[in-house]
């Protein structure tokens, strides 16, 4: 179980300078519900120049706050719950990022946020901890699913679990839109994901499979707000100054991409697909999938859901 949030577009005007690190830190302090064995953030630039430039991620221990950067990406994380990210330095969780963490965070097109409990992966491992970058493609992904069921590995890959496998392989589908429907309708478990790919920054995707849920808003300045709770987005926009509109969850079985060139993303692609999942997965919707939803919201999703249960003795 994981939880996932973030932020895409600028949007005309932009609004408060302080408002989207302020709402980045208090996503991440609500999504503290849905895990604590790894947390972090990721900002997706403009800039193109200079290519990616990457360098190893450095020793880390259970205290340690890794972060990388390029010349189109800042990947901020820690092996821990989000209240030990790095902050401004008072003893309140909800604080803020530093200075230069705040600066990335306005200027990026894309923010992408993270929480997990550990399902497959190390639980200490900054390597295992999202969002993560496999190949080309920078993703947060909420789920378990049967490796199994997902393409085998690359050869310049070593995949360890299931996000990164699943990265890989949209990675390898790039831009095309049939290989990215047939993976996500091949594999087998729970599902939501984000991501971005370093060859084409300008593309937003986010799918949601089986279960897992995925909440989308807008703001008055056009911004793209997504969360894997609606409630976080309710309370915590309007906490910034910033009024969601048109709150939504996503279908299971869907797929959306959308364009930032124009500063507010526009909706360019969108695709139905029918997810699988494990019989076991039913049992743990509530308890897993929905944690922390209200009785309305549960109610909500439950009008959304297209699946196909596999057996467990099938």
């Amino acid at each position: 179980m994981c939880g996932l949030f973030g932020i895409a577009g600028t949007g005309p005007g932009g609004g408060d300078a302080g408002a989207i690190p302020a709402l980045t830190w208090a996503l991440g302090s609500a999504s503290r519900e849905r895990g604590v064995h790894g947390s972090g953030v990721a900002c997706l630039f403009t800039a193109i120049d200079g290519g990616p430039g990457l360098r190893e991620w450095e020793p880390a221990t259970a205290t340690t706050v890794a972060d990388l950067r390029t010349s189109r990406l800042r990947i901020v994380k820690t092996p821990g719950a989000f209240d030990t990210m790095p902050s401004a330095g008072s003893a309140d969780e909800n604080d803020g990022p530093p200075a230069d963490l705040a600066a990335d965070l306005n200027r990026a097109a894309i923010v992408l946020g993270h929480t997990r409990f550990r399902t497959q992966g190390a639980t200490a491992a900054l390597e295992h901890t999202s969002p993560l970058l496999v190949d080309s493609v920078v993703g947060t992904h909420n789920g378990d699913v049967d490796v199994d069921t997902l393409p085998a590995p690359p050869p310049r890959t070593r995949p360890k679990f299931d996000t990164e496998l699943l990265l890989a392989a949209l990675s390898d589908a790039g831009g095309d839109r049939a290989a990215i429907c047939d993976l996500l309708t091949g594999m087998v478990g729970r599902t939501a994901l984000v991501w971005a790919d370093l060859r084409d920054p300008m593309h937003l995707h986010l799918a949601r499979a089986a279960l897992s849920p995925l909440a989308v808003a807008r703001d008055q300045f056009g911004r793209l707000h997504w969360a894997s709770n609606p409630g976080w987005l309710r309370t915590h926009l309007p906490a910034v100054g910033l009024r969601p509109t048109g709150l939504r969850m996503l279908r299971e079985g869907t797929v959306e991409t959308y364009d930032l060139r124009g500063g507010v993303p526009e909706s360019v692609w969108r695709a139905d697909f029918v997810p699988t999942t494990r019989e076991s997965d039913l049992r743990k919707r509530h308890s897993v999938a929905l944690l922390g939803y209200t009785d309305r919201d549960r109610a909500a999703d439950d009008a959304l859901l297209r699946r196909r249960v596999l057996s467990s003795s099938a």
